[in-house]
């Protein structure tokens, strides 16, 4: 990869400023991530909305697109993590690692946001819920088991009415 360039009126913090950038001689556009960015406003935001059926998290090493029951790609240097149907993934042959119930929370979170993700991580290990997440360019989606859906809404509304929202960070400790 070459060097990257920076061009253009680009001023961090700005919303709508658009910058060009240059990697390794492809130009693109680069603007400032839209979406809420403070997280108080993001907490007392906070619904979700859960799809219908299960999602498998599930690895591949056969070519694949999203599509088709085929909902997220995330390529990795050991191979190719497939979110998918549980059908799908089941009726593929794929080497399924997580079953989860798929929540989307529903703030249009910036993806320059600090905090909205620990804070739902936070809340989820204080109840001892594990999560997977993966971040869209308009919200944050949570893969939860089944059995512990209901527990997950519950930690994400006390999120929202202030029951449980951890304190904001408070600037870096000592490393």
């Amino acid at each position: 990869m070459g060097p990257v360039l920076l061009l253009g009126g680009h001023r961090p913090g700005r919303r709508g400023d658009a910058a060009a950038v240059v990697v390794g001689g492809a130009r693109s556009i680069v603007t400032t991530p839209p979406g809420e960015t403070d997280l108080t406003r993001l907490l007392g935001a906070l619904t979700a909305t859960v799809r219908e059926g299960s999602y498998a998290v599930a690895r591949t090493d056969e070519p694949v697109s999203v599509g088709d029951g085929v909902d997220a790609l995330v390529v990795e240097a050991e191979g190719v993590t497939v979110v998918a149907s549980l059908e799908v993934a089941e009726a593929r042959g794929w080497e399924i690692a997580f079953v989860g119930r798929w929540v989307t929370l529903d703030v249009h979170s910036s993806l320059a946001a600090v905090g909205l993700t620990a804070a739902v991580a936070a809340a989820f290990a204080e109840q001892g819920i594990p999560c997977n997440v993966l971040a869209g360019y308009f919200h944050d989606h949570l893969l939860v088991p089944p059995d512990r859906l209901d527990d997950a809404l519950a930690a994400i509304d006390r999120l929202r009415t202030g029951r449980g929202a951890p304190a904001p960070p408070q600037g870096r400790r000592g490393v």
